[in-house]
């Protein structure tokens, strides 16, 4: 019996499905009947030296013929295929004999090789849309008699080369034309998204295939959960979870770990034990991902006890601790000044033949470090570097944290020099520890510098910071360094924010209030940032151009890098205390940024954009495209959404 997911949906259904196109082939005369003939016969006796020859004369039209009359021996018909395209000319292969072969492959049953055709074939080397793959993949239909299964295995393969916009359009066609994919290949499709951070779009979908009767399996009910609490929907999750032998499921320990993860996450550590001992009553054992997680949990709460406790209670069920066990609980010691413990658990972990890594390394050096034992500390480089691993950033992190533990700021300051000449990028906190230790030190030249270069790279100082290093400057009498951060750009933006507050509005038009006006108002670069276009308005539509927003990027909840300036971007928007979730879309300039003007102390811009539609095609970054024909369903999808202050001039709508 034919599976339901390959069942056209019947016209009295509440699908209605368009009709199939039927084409039919001409009969090849004169030469291309004499060529079809000789070629066939060649390929019959599998004589490729005799077809060379023939090469250099093959049509898209003598192509068809020939792959129409091998039909019958699917292999023989792949091997001509392939043989094609390394000696046949381009243009001897059209949409249509790429679909006769697909056919050919997906109704004998050859799934992967009709798989391996989308994606070594077609996916890299056509121009073509999806729309006009699909359509010859259609007209070819009734020609080769064909199977629903050419349409999964084309759906299946753009999912897992993870090509979003080209799966959703295939998916939206075939459901057009009454097909629906297989549940495995919802399933790769379910994966990608969640691979590619958006769980909101395998919502999206989950509830479309609902809505087409696709039913699901416990490995889409897995990432359904997974996607519920990839969005902060515990509750849903849990819900999920408890309805699914309701649905007749057996949760698996991939179930039991996706909750564990999400309850941990949240700080629902006691939670998450509870559920991990319920295992046992559904016949399932904790695995060594389900003791990794609450290890992690625990150590992130700084709870060691508790870690140490799920430590032991893990070999004692004979799970053997790997390489993610040793380094989250090191980690952890690390990170409550425990280097001795660390050190401990390193020896342990040597011993029993566990793998050691650059990340172990790291949290070795990081807890000697935090106790100000630097010189420990380089001795563990050393011992990295004999094992030919390299220092990645958080290698020098550890080692600026610990020079700035011990105050000595010309060496944090050369090893953040080392860090930058070997590539890797410092982060906020680092730049945090470096400017902490150059005003502890009294050295405001070093921390102002440092400060103008953390904004050169849209990084976001908090006000504590900025409150130290301003502070700092007005105590020392050092008031030319207020004009000469200035003088950078996005400081201006920064400034402000700080010091335009009742406690700080005084001391900062003390050192210069003409400075400070300016500051404010943009008077030195002849823009009023209440009455024209703003410098960061500006700034933001250089970033936006061109490039898409991707979810949470405010949050940094790991949003995959979508385009080269997509760190700037995001450091951008929190430096402009942007707020809220962002959709990935693309922007006109002057669709970008709308800016509410007034007289308060702070005004707020808000650009909103709804986009309404159920289920849409998506590109294949994960962004959301409307239709071929630029229709907008009605039911709500997603909102886009860019908050960002702007200060007035201090003489306005100061309290």
């Amino acid at each position: 019996m034919r599976s339901l997911a390959y069942r056209r949906f019947s016209s009295s259904s509440a699908f209605s499905s368009l009709p199939i196109p039927h084409r039919s082939l001409a009969d090849p005369r004169g030469s291309d009947h004499d060529f079809v003939a000789v070629a066939h016969s060649h390929l019959l006796r599998a004589d490729w030296p005799a077809l060379v020859p023939f090469a250099s004369s093959l049509t898209p039209f003598r192509t068809a013929h020939l792959l129409l009359r091998l039909r019958c021996d699917p292999i023989l018909s792949l091997e001509f295929y392939r043989w094609t395209l390394l000696h046949g000319p381009p243009a001897s292969h059209s949409l249509d004999t790429h679909a006769i072969v697909l056919h050919i492959l997906t109704k004998s049953r050859h799934f992967k090789a009709a798989e391996s055709i989308f994606r070594q074939s077609l996916i890299p080397r056509t121009q073509n849309s999806t729309s006009e793959l699909f359509d010859a993949v259609l007209r070819t239909y009734r020609l080769c008699d064909s199977t629903p299964a050419v349409f999964d295995a084309m759906f299946k393969a753009y999912a897992h080369e993870r090509k979003l916009r080209k799966a959703t359009e295939t998916f939206r066609l075939m459901r057009d034309y009454g097909f629906l994919p297989k549940i495995k290949s919802c399933n790769a499709f379910l994966s990608s998204l969640l691979y590619l951070g958006r769980a909101d779009v395998a919502l999206a979908f989950y509830r479309e295939m609902h809505r087409c009767r696709i039913s699901p399996n416990v490995y889409t009910l897995n990432m359904a959960i997974r996607a519920l609490c990839n969005s902060g929907r515990l509750e849903k999750a849990l819900d999920l979870f408890d309805k699914m032998e309701g649905m007749g499921f057996t949760p698996t320990v991939a179930s039991f770990n996706t909750l564990i993860d999400a309850q941990c996450k949240n700080g629902l550590t006691g939670s998450a034990v509870k559920l991990k001992n319920t295992m046992a009553g559904k016949g399932l054992e904790p695995n060594v991902i389900t003791y990794n997680t609450l290890i992690h949990g625990f150590c992130k709460e700084s709870k060691l006890h508790e870690a140490n406790r799920v430590f032991q209670e893990m070999k004692a069920a004979e799970v053997m601790p790997n390489t993610v066990t040793y380094n989250t609980l090191i980690n952890g010691y690390s990170q409550m000044n425990n280097s001795e413990m660390g050190s401990r658990l390193y020896e342990e972990m040597v011993k029993d033949g566990i793998e050691v890594n650059i990340v172990t390394y790291n949290a070795l050096i990081l807890g000697l470090c935090n106790e100000g034992k630097t010189k420990k500390a380089a001795h563990v480089v050393k011992v990295l570097d004999q094992k030919n691993f390299v220092p990645n950033a958080s290698t020098f992190a550890a080692l600026i944290t610990g020079q700035c533990k011990r105050q000595n700021s010309e060496r944090a300051l050369d090893i953040y020099k080392a860090m930058k000449r070997s590539g890797c990028t410092p982060n906020n906190d680092t730049f945090r520890l470096l400017i902490y230790t150059f005003c502890k030190n009294k050295d405001y030249e070093g921390a102002v510098e440092l400060l103008k270069e953390m904004l050169e790279r849209y990084m976001a100082p908090d006000e504590t910071l900025l409150t130290e290093v301003f502070e700092g400057i007005y105590s020392s009498g050092k008031t030319h360094l207020v004009t000469e951060l200035q003088l950078d750009v996005v400081g201006t933006r920064l400034i402000p924010e700080v010091y335009f507050k009742n406690e700080h509005r005084t001391k900062l038009l003390d050192i210069s209030d003409t400075e400070a006006q300016k500051m404010c108002m943009g008077e030195r670069h002849g823009m009023d940032l209440l009455d024209s276009n703003s410098l960061h308005e500006e700034i933001l539509i250089n970033l936006f151009s061109e490039m898409f927003i991707s979810s949470k990027m405010c949050s940094g909840a790991g949003s995959k890098a979508i385009s080269s300036n997509d760190r700037s971007l995001r450091n951008y928007m929190q430096f402009c205390g942007s707020t809220g979730t962002y959709e990935c879309h693309y922007y006109e300039k002057r669709q970008l940024m709308h800016l509410n003007k007034g007289k308060t102390k702070w005004h707020i811009g808000e650009f909103r954009f709804e986009e309404t539609l159920r289920f849409k095609s998506i590109d294949d970054n994960g962004c959301s495209n409307g239709d071929s024909n630029g229709r907008v369903p009605s039911t709500p999808f997603f909102t886009f959404k860019v908050q960002m202050m702007i200060p007035t001039c201090p003489s306005q709508g100061m309290s």
